[in-house]
């Protein structure tokens, strides 16, 4: 902990540290770093102090595992190395790579995973999470610039289009009522039409 603020100190702007475990609760954190600095008589700004504030990942994790996405979708970060930061089975955190992932989720292999971040800031992809039973998925994700970090958003394609099906399966239903109707009305007046017909063959 302590080299990693003496670290930020002597780049002397602000920033994010990586991810390390503080001394005090022995909780795995993120430090925002930002000197403090003030100008001198002949106009010189000089440093006299630093401000560090952490934020606890498992905190982090409980913030972003709240977003509500649907009925089971659900929102995770992702370190520029591909470390899962959060996710909503703790277990995987600090556990799981993106780039290593099973090819049951996305069948390719971690370069072309790589290369399709790094060519993005922001971007969406069909995958099959083992967190869903490898349910087909939308996977959306964008950078997070300040730290570098990927924030993806995961909903199941049944719960994405869940409203399109129930507007086409009404349309269906009315279009299905408004054939019944003409027909019955169809054969109404075709009936009315050939009994004065009927009625003189009939004599």
């Amino acid at each position: 902990e302590k080299s990693i603020f003496e670290g930020m100190q002597i780049i002397n702007y602000p920033g994010w540290t990586d991810i390390f475990k503080c001394e005090k609760n022995n909780r795995e954190v993120i430090a925002y770093f930002t000197p403090v600095k003030i100008k001198t008589s002949d106009n010189q700004l000089i440093s006299v102090g630093s401000i560090f504030t952490e934020l606890s990942l498992s905190d982090l994790n409980d913030t972003i595992n709240s977003l509500k996405i649907g009925k089971t979708g659900y929102a995770f970060l992702v370190s520029k190395d591909g470390t899962y930061l959060t996710h909503p089975n703790r277990e995987l955190v600090l556990k799981k790579n993106l780039f290593n992932i099973d090819k049951r989720e996305y069948n390719t292999n971690s370069a072309e995973i790589k290369k399709l971040i790094a060519k993005n800031e922001e971007g969406s992809v069909i995958a099959y999470p083992e967190f869903l039973n490898y349910k087909k998925s939308w996977v959306h994700f964008t950078l997070v610039k300040e730290t570098n970090w990927i924030l993806f958003f995961v909903v199941p394609y049944d719960e994405l289009f869940i409203s399109l099906y129930l507007l086409v399966l009404r349309m269906l239903f009315f279009s299905v009522l408004g054939i019944l109707a003409i027909f019955f009305i169809i054969t109404y007046i075709t009936n009315k039409l050939i009994q004065p017909l009927s009625t003189v063959t009939s004599q």
